[in-house]
């Protein structure tokens, strides 16, 4: 609280234009800040320029990584982000030391940042679409620990490094360990299903019996086949009322709207994210105690209707 409200205060102080400086490296030894001059009335925004344009690529990757994961599956978006996240995340640290070296820092980190949320979301969804509805709470908040260890993971790596540059890398490579899941990472069935690609359904049902000790017969692949066409002409005649022999239907996001149910929650949803940004400004205790209560206000109405 105190920490916010003298960073308030400060940015109400009366500044004064200045030729030299020093950097107290009491806790960090360097930072984007000290490695590009970004201080004094000509250059101080510029780290929060680097937020803002960071922002704005994950604001991007977002829907991005959406229409990705539907039209290409999941597990190819998943490891196109992923890459995107190891190659421009990484490159971030060969930014000169030069004044222009920031801008070569901003374009490759604005770049890295469009995969930040899909490399969480995909493989969330890809899990939740594999297991049972019963699993699917606990694999949720499973996920949700393992963000909350990686969060307190990366103090102890700031501590122990106090530079930015081998903090960068310490936390981006160990994702190219990821890399070897493609071998064992199954695609999402329920997309399967819905794209009507019979065949590979069928492999990983069989895959699905001999894991859980299930015969495997000819009439059970029938109905899987069945199953994937009937799936295919249902998914298409839902949101645009065609015929079920339709397959040909595509759609976009203004689908979200079309439906007067569907359209109520994206547009909560939609006011919901402005709002965590928002409070993005207030101190720890103040975010999450009005996060909370508006986050209880958009799901009464959500179950509601």
């Amino acid at each position: 609280m105190e920490a916010y409200f003298n960073a308030t205060n400060a940015s109400s102080t009366p500044r004064t234009a200045c030729s030299s400086w020093e950097f107290d490296k009491t806790v960090y030894q360097d930072t984007i800040t000290t490695d590009w001059d970004l201080v004094c009335t000509a250059r101080d925004f510029l780290p929060t320029l680097a937020y803002i344009i960071g922002s704005i690529g994950v604001m991007i990757g977002t829907p991005l990584g959406g229409y990705a994961a539907d039209r290409f599956g999941r597990k190819p978006t998943y490891f196109a982000f992923l890459a995107l996240q190891v190659v421009f995340g990484a490159a971030t640290v060969a930014a000169p030391r030069a004044h222009y070296g920031y801008y070569v820092f901003l374009t490759l980190y604005t770049i890295h940042s469009v995969s930040v949320n899909p490399i969480y979301l995909v493989p969330s969804t890809l899990g939740l679409e594999i297991i049972t509805p019963d699993c699917r709470a606990t694999f949720l908040v499973l996920l949700t620990l393992a963000y909350t260890a990686g969060a307190v993971a990366f103090t102890g790596i700031a501590y122990a490094l106090r530079s930015w540059r081998p903090m960068v890398l310490a936390t981006i490579l160990p994702f190219t360990l990821y890399g070897m899941f493609w071998f064992v990472l199954p695609e999402s069935p329920r997309w399967l299903l819905l794209k009507g690609r019979s065949k590979e359904f069928n492999v990983y049902l069989r895959k699905m019996a001999k894991i859980n000790r299930v015969e495997w017969s000819e009439s059970l692949e029938g109905k899987a086949s069945q199953l994937c066409i009937d799936a295919r002409g249902v998914s298409h005649s839902s949101l645009s009322n065609v015929n079920e022999s339709s397959h040909d239907a595509t759609y976009s996001y203004l689908d979200l709207f079309r439906g007067p149910r569907i359209r109520r929650h994206t547009i909560l949803m939609l006011i919901m994210s402005i709002v965590v940004q928002v409070l993005n400004r207030f101190s720890c205790s103040q975010f999450f105690a009005l996060l909370f209560m508006y986050q209880l206000v958009c799901l009464f109405f959500v179950c509601r209707h």
